[in-house]
């Protein structure tokens, strides 16, 4: 407990040192190539601040249902988490994550009408983020300016990169379906997919930035059965 409370102590100095360094970058710990990151980056800046704030679910609902204080201050601290994550910083992977957390949640600690009331205000709640956050719609339009311009600018391709890595990878799988290539197979089979390509589709890559499908590349569907299982 003392280790997941002082991780939990951390990342909230992080979420608030993250507004901190968002108005005045002079505060960042290290260089980093975004806005409100004041360390490494902000895929893991927004994957441990999902993961405290989901960690921090059950013990808030348990609190209120024990009608004791403790329950405001870790709603508090999701508070923190979450709405740094829609006005400063996020990893769009991180923000389909929290949909999928919520889902699980309501179905594992909640009745229907209580999973429904979650439902109502997650809903409205998002409406009013959606319209208070430049950042949360600037993300989400960038996917499709992102996907346009990658085929052409490298530089610009994170969305584009993304759907060639796993459109390459399902044709790799077809290869060796049950079994795949072997470990450490990836960059290989990606270097022969790239003979004759140009632009996204000549790039060589150790990791097509999904784990089901590098783990299929390398080990086929009984690696990925293995890999769920854990």
């Amino acid at each position: 407990m003392l280790v997941f409370a002082t991780f939990l102590g951390s990342c909230a100095l992080l979420a608030l040192l993250s507004w901190v360094v968002l108005f005045d970058p002079a505060w960042k710990i290290t260089v980093t190539a975004s806005d409100g990151v004041p360390v490494k980056n902000y895929i893991d800046q927004s994957q441990e601040f999902t993961l405290c704030a989901f960690a921090l679910a059950l013990p808030v609902l348990t609190f209120w249902r024990e009608r004791r204080l403790a329950a405001a201050g870790c709603l508090a601290l999701i508070l923190l988490f979450v709405t740094n994550m829609l006005f400063v910083a996020a990893a769009r992977t991180a923000l389909l994550s929290i949909v999928v957390l919520l889902r699980l949640f309501a179905w594992r600690h909640l009745g229907r009408r209580a999973a429904l009331m979650l439902l109502a205000a997650t809903v409205a709640a998002s409406r009013i983020v959606w319209g208070t956050s430049p950042y949360l719609r600037k993300r989400i339009a960038d996917i499709a300016v992102e996907y346009h311009h990658g085929r052409e600018d490298n530089s610009r391709a994170s969305t584009a990169q993304r759907l060639t890595y796993w459109l390459k990878s399902v044709g790799l799988i077809a290869g060796a379906p049950l079994l795949g290539h072997g470990t450490g197979a990836t960059k290989p089979q990606f270097e022969r997919a790239a003979v004759g390509q140009t632009g996204l589709d000549a790039e060589v890559v150790s990791n097509p930035h999904n784990q089901t499908l590098n783990v299929a590349v390398q080990w086929g569907l009984l690696g990925v059965v293995l890999l769920y299982a854990m």
